[in-house]
């Protein structure tokens, strides 16, 4: 018998679909595991969504979460490296 929280099931059957769309924003593997595993985190804990409704709201709140978070490390990464300091003058 499978004793696994219906949260936790829930949000391991959403793991694959966080970290494509995570990774397809960000193109990069590593920073993706930890954008994906903060969006779960944050869905667990219920902080701006939640789990429990229909299949689709949660796929929907998933993907809008993931998106603000991928959009976040890509702002931080930019302030980090800023596009204008990488040139080579001719």
């Amino acid at each position: 018998m499978d004793r696994t929280c219906p949260k936790i099931k829930r949000l391991r059957e959403l793991e694959p679909l966080c970290y494509g769309i995570v990774l397809h924003l960000l193109k990069n593997e590593e920073e993706a595991v930890k954008v994906s595993q903060q969006t779960l985190l944050d869905l667990w804990l219920g902080k701006t969504g939640s789990l429990g409704g229909s299949p689709q709201a949660e796929v929907e709140t998933l993907r809008k979460l993931a998106i603000r978070h991928s959009l976040s490390a890509l702002q931080q990464r930019t302030r980090q490296h800023p596009a204008g300091c990488s040139f080579e003058l001719i």
